[in-house]
């Protein structure tokens, strides 16, 4: 059993409750780096693929390589609260939220939770632009824009 962290305790962002949307990935041996902890780049993995998988199910005619308006990661972090290895955690559960809703762009929030876990291990987020074909920040789409909306979160009271 993990023990939970003090920077875990009393806040919002490290429990499921405060995710309205979750894809769960399989972690591999591979996966764990020279020290037997999961390697910082699966995290981030972990994120990219909650964050299309989203888009890809919620907006799928608004998302695809052949859209005419992309997002584009221009942030991104992970605050990695305790660490996982495989063989004792063999699958996480990625927490999606959106925090911040801008005209052309918006903040995701995520939270990864070893299988079973109501306490996240690491939290992260994205800050995504939506561009125009010249590479330009356009306007959110009206469809993306009303998924968003459906996994906002207030993230106010967020301490820590």
């Amino acid at each position: 059993m993990l023990r939970v962290s003090h920077r875990v305790l009393g806040r919002r962002d490290t429990s499921r409750l405060f995710y309205p949307y979750f894809v769960s990935t399989p972690l591999r041996l591979s996966d764990n780096d020279g020290f037997m902890h999961v390697n910082n780049a699966v995290y981030f993995s972990c994120f990219d693929t909650a964050s299309v998988l989203f888009m890809a199910q919620e907006c799928p005619g608004e998302f695809g390589v052949h859209a005419p308006l992309k997002p584009f990661i221009a942030a991104s972090s992970c605050e990695f609260l305790r660490p996982m290895a495989v063989p004792q955690i063999l699958s996480v559960d990625t927490g999606v939220s959106i925090i911040k809703l801008g005209r052309s762009s918006c903040t995701f929030k995520f939270g990864l939770f070893p299988a079973q876990s109501d306490v996240a291990t690491a939290v992260g987020s994205f800050v995504h632009v939506w561009t125009d074909s010249s590479g330009r920040p356009t306007d959110i789409p009206v469809a993306v824009r009303s998924a968003y909306q459906r996994i906002f979160a207030d993230d106010s009271q967020e301490s820590g």
